[in-house]
């Protein structure tokens, strides 16, 4: 018998007695191979491994730039453009030790 199992929208594990209801159905087709389960602000998640080879391919033709927030550079784009940030943030985000 395996640890987990995935039915329609229930998930059954090994060591429970009932299933769980899940909030929807897997988004992908393939073989569930690993399940973890967490609890934050008092709610569980699922995050449920799955192998697949139904991938979407990606159009290479559109032209994508990655953001990266932070401190030093408030805006640093994947393109090598940066932005320096406002001096009331920077001076707000300081920590005093």
């Amino acid at each position: 018998m395996e640890k987990f199992d995935i039915f329609n929208r229930k998930l059954r594990i090994e060591k429970l007695k009932t299933h769980i209801k899940m909030r929807e159905q897997l988004r992908f087709t393939g073989k569930a191979k690993q399940v973890t389960i967490s609890k934050r602000s008092g709610k569980y998640f699922v995050s449920i491994l799955v192998e697949t080879n139904d991938l979407k391919s990606v159009n290479p033709s559109i032209d994508y730039t990655g953001v990266d927030l932070g401190i030093k550079n408030y805006v640093a784009l994947s393109n090598g453009k940066t932005f320096l940030p406002n001096q009331k943030l920077k001076n707000s985000t300081k920590i005093n030790i």
